[in-house]
């Protein structure tokens, strides 16, 4: 397990109030003992104003964030105001160590898979982990972090980030390993699929106890998450994406469009 601190400041999205998320960030930021950042953008309102009235505009908007804050009874250790396009500054001005927390809306993306989604586009670009928070109950004090487990090098990162966040917030930590019931792996000749088989065996080794599920991971995860009311699901998305960027991978793909709860999707990448 990781000994250093996985995260050092949670920053929110507010510039699409989504309470849950708010909640859900503020409770971790507490847990954790980091700072919380409020995130709030706006656009330059003309090219004739002057760079003080510029700064008028975006004070007044730090203001009347910290309002609509306090009035939902959130304090935040800082609103950050950030001048253009909110995504591009949120890639640019975030790194290793931050968690970016936004809320979706369930029917956001074009399919099942989350494609065209603004959560999708910032899973891509960002280089630290993304957590979405659909709109529903806040999970319960005691409500586990999950984590889908592969039994891969790259997983492992995962796997660690998980249990270190998990034990900062003295909560328990599940892990699962989903697998094919046997019926759906006999290879050719008949013979139980050695690819399964090892991959089995590699994550009980990496990962000590785990949950192992027959089924679909995407599928076995949600289910999870509703019976244990999860305070956090994680799973790992590929750093190479396929069909020119589209995808993250079925699992994360499909967990950003249909997940009960709040999902933290982490590129291998901004573990390494």
């Amino acid at each position: 397990m990781r000994t250093d601190r996985p995260v050092r400041r949670v920053i929110v999205d507010i510039d699409e109030p989504s309470e849950s998320a708010i909640e859900w960030a503020r409770r971790t930021a507490d847990s954790l003992g980091v700072p919380l950042i409020a995130w709030a953008t706006v656009q330059r309102q003309s090219a004739e104003r002057s760079p003080d009235d510029e700064a008028r505009f975006e004070s007044d908007r730090a203001q009347a964030a910290h309002e609509w804050l306090l009035g939902r009874s959130i304090d935040v250790d800082e609103v950050r105001v950030a001048v253009g396009d909110r995504d591009v500054e949120l890639v640019n001005q975030t790194g290793p160590g931050d968690v970016v927390v936004v809320g979706i809306d369930r029917s956001e993306g074009l399919s099942g898979w989350a494609l065209g989604s603004r959560a999708h586009g910032l899973a891509h670009e960002l280089s630290c982990p993304l957590v979405v928070v659909p709109p529903g109950e806040p999970p319960t004090n005691d409500a586990p972090v999950i984590v889908g487990v592969d039994g891969t090098d790259a997983n492992a990162c995962v796997v660690e980030w998980a249990e270190s966040i998990a034990l900062l917030m003295h909560r328990p930590c599940r892990e699962v390993f989903a697998y094919k019931p046997i019926y759906d792996t006999f290879d050719n000749e008949g013979d139980y699929g050695s690819d399964e088989l090892a991959a089995r065996q590699q994550a009980r080794e990496r990962s000590s106890p785990i949950t192992e599920v027959p089924g679909d991971p995407s599928t076995v995860l949600i289910a999870e998450a509703s019976g244990g009311g999860a305070f956090l699901t994680v799973v790992g998305a590929r750093s190479e994406h396929s069909l020119d960027g589209l995808l993250l991978g079925s699992v994360p793909d499909h967990l950003l469009h249909t997940a009960p709860g709040p999902v933290a999707i982490i590129t291998y990448a901004s573990l390494s």
